[in-house]
């Protein structure tokens, strides 16, 4: 099995799921793509995924309306069922559902305006951090 990083922007609501339910089923999420690749082939690898996050970081903030902390969960799953859009720069569709241990990172906005992508990071183990600076119902 193939496992490719995608970033997924999630709500509130999808944190406590994955806390009491143990899965975020999102089913789209944000990652290097063909399109990112030959858009951004001058670019490193690393600065191609920063790409890709971005869009995951304003897809977060339509999720959920200021003054609400945006959040991007960095997962890890299987590539199969992964299907990229043609016309869309990083989007993927067919991300399964994602459980705690998918999960690589979260990040979070560090205030509660969406100014730009630098999110704060937290590691995978720091579930009920993310919850209690986002809030369980985004407040």
């Amino acid at each position: 099995m193939t496992r490719r990083r995608v970033y997924l922007p999630v709500a509130p609501t999808d944190l406590a799921a994955l806390a009491e339910a143990g899965r975020i089923e999102r089913g789209t999420g944000y990652a290097v793509t063909a399109n990112v690749r030959a858009e951004l082939e001058e670019r490193d690898a690393e600065e191609q995924e920063f790409e890709a996050f971005s869009e995951a970081a304003t897809a977060a903030g339509e999720l959920v309306a200021e003054p609400t902390r945006r959040v991007v969960v960095s997962v890890d799953v299987d590539a199969a069922g992964l299907r990229e859009h043609a016309e869309e720069f990083a989007r993927v569709d067919g991300v399964p559902a994602v459980t705690a241990r998918d999960v690589a990172a979260f990040h979070v906005d560090e205030g509660e305006q969406h100014d730009d992508d630098q999110l704060l990071w937290f590691d995978a183990a720091e579930l009920p951090a993310v919850i209690a600076l986002v809030g369980p119902a985004g407040g």
